[in-house]
């Protein structure tokens, strides 16, 4: 029940936090080419700055509330042992998830430890190619999570035996072979 919980939890955390980071990426393009010439040269240079980095931030912001849940995100988003072999990108994107969980942490660790400190936009630049990883490839796990969850229900599955199973009635040790039989009380008080 608790793992049953813990995916429930993390889903929705990076479900959301991914639709952030993925606006935060549809804002900036959407502007983006304001910017920039016909031939794509960035002419306002004080502009474009400005707004990539309130798009690093706004990124940030939503992938901040991701890292606490990533590690158990990828735990759970385990493919099942059925699936279908055309679903390689599947696999690729969860692979794709915990490189960029890896990644991001020891980013954030070094940037954390650094002598010098820096500014929040500074971490929030450093992790971007993490943040879109998340934002890409988040979505196609949590949609395949959800079909097999569904799937599990309607063929009437527990998320977990083990935590839905009583135990068996625990019976006394029996008797070595050989040995005397125990002292066992009559029942009768003397």
């Amino acid at each position: 029940m608790y793992r049953a919980i813990q995916a429930a939890v993390a889903v929705a955390v990076v479900e959301e936090a991914a639709q952030g980071i993925q606006q935060a990426m549809d804002d900036w393009d959407a502007v983006n080419d304001g910017f920039c010439d016909e031939s794509g040269n960035i002419v306002d240079h004080d502009g474009w700055n400005k707004r990539i980095v309130e798009r690093d931030l706004t990124a940030y912001k939503h992938f901040t509330r991701i890292l606490p849940y990533s590690a158990a995100f990828v735990f759970h988003m385990r493919l099942p042992v059925d699936t279908n072999p055309d679903d390689a990108r599947l696999k690729s994107s969860r692979t794709e998830l915990a490189r960029a969980n890896v990644s991001a942490r020891r980013t954030l660790r070094e940037i954390h430890n650094d002598i010098h400190p820096r500014p929040l936009q500074h971490a929030a630049a450093e992790v971007w190619h993490e943040m879109t990883l998340w934002a890409e490839n988040a979505p196609a796990l949590i949609d395949a999570h959800r079909r097999t969850s569904s799937a599990r229900a309607r063929a009437g599955h527990t998320t977990s035996r083990r935590a839905t199973t009583p135990l068996p009635a625990a019976r006394p040790p029996a008797d070595p072979p050989g040995s005397a039989a125990p002292h066992r009380p009559s029942g009768r008080l003397r």
